[in-house]
């Protein structure tokens, strides 16, 4: 069926070349600076398995991005070579509460970790809310992803 609905809208003059470059290869300044940052703080545990970086409010702000638009840095730390789960974490409500994405690229169940927290998702997928600060949810949050991938959790150390 869509397949069949973008033939009819190429038919009547869609340029789906045009509309890719749009939607997946145009992106604001502003975020590009931010992705910057977050590529900037990439840190790996766990052996090189467990990948994760974040942004705090202030740099939300001194770049210009609004909050929505940072959905899309989970697969930036997702991309890293060797990684098989990831998290991106982003300081809200002055960096007193978080929000976290979780990602995995194999079969390993990240949605378990986001119920820790409150949240949801799938086990490729999920997403969650914590009070506490950026350094905060890493320690929690961090040996979980590290015994998902079959890591000494104990061994993880927080580095900002």
């Amino acid at each position: 069926a869509a397949f069949h609905a973008a033939s009819r809208l190429v038919a009547h003059g869609a340029d789906p070349a045009r509309v890719a470059l749009e939607v997946y290869q145009s992106m604001r300044v502003e975020f590009l600076h931010l992705k910057s940052i977050v590529m900037g703080r990439i840190k790996t545990v766990a052996h090189g398995r467990v990948a994760y970086s974040y942004a705090y409010q202030s740099d939300l702000e001194a770049c210009g991005v609004t909050s929505d638009e940072c959905d899309g840095l989970v697969d930036v730390v997702r991309s890293v070579m060797g990684v098989e789960v990831c998290m991106f974490l982003k300081g809200i409500e002055g960096d007193t509460k978080v929000r976290g994405n979780l990602r995995s690229k194999g079969d390993l169940d990240v949605s378990e970790i986001a119920a820790n927290f409150g949240g949801g998702g799938h086990h490729a997928a999920a997403g969650f809310s914590n009070n506490g600060t950026i350094r905060e949810t890493l320690a929690v949050a961090l040996p979980m992803l590290a015994e998902l991938v079959g890591e000494d959790p104990a061994s993880v150390t927080v580095e900002l």
